[in-house]
């Protein structure tokens, strides 16, 4: 699996937050913290679409829910929540 990042905040203690997308079907990102010299401190949470699975075609994933997996423990890599994301409507434009 290839993961590419697409997007790094620096957040004002130096340390970045940083946005990388998985090359899979599922459409996931992965959102990280790194220190100020780019290593790899924890993952904080990884949203993807939701998905269905089809018997043994695979998977299909359902329009506007996604998933999203929190790692919220400083002490281990273990996910610590899941929850489901429904889309809204756009209320306006940014």
């Amino acid at each position: 699996m290839v993961v590419e990042r697409v997007h790094e905040i620096t957040l004002p203690t130096g340390d970045k937050l940083v946005i990388e997308k998985e090359d899979d079907e599922d459409k996931s990102v992965i959102i990280s913290l790194e220190d100020n010299n780019g290593k790899w401190i924890q993952d904080l949470a990884i949203v993807e679409e939701e998905w269905s699975e089809i018997g043994s075609r695979g998977h299909t994933t359902i329009p506007n829910l996604f998933r999203v997996f929190v790692y919220g423990n400083p002490e281990n890599d273990d996910c610590t929540a899941v929850f489901k994301v429904s889309r809204r409507k756009a209320l306006h434009e940014r």
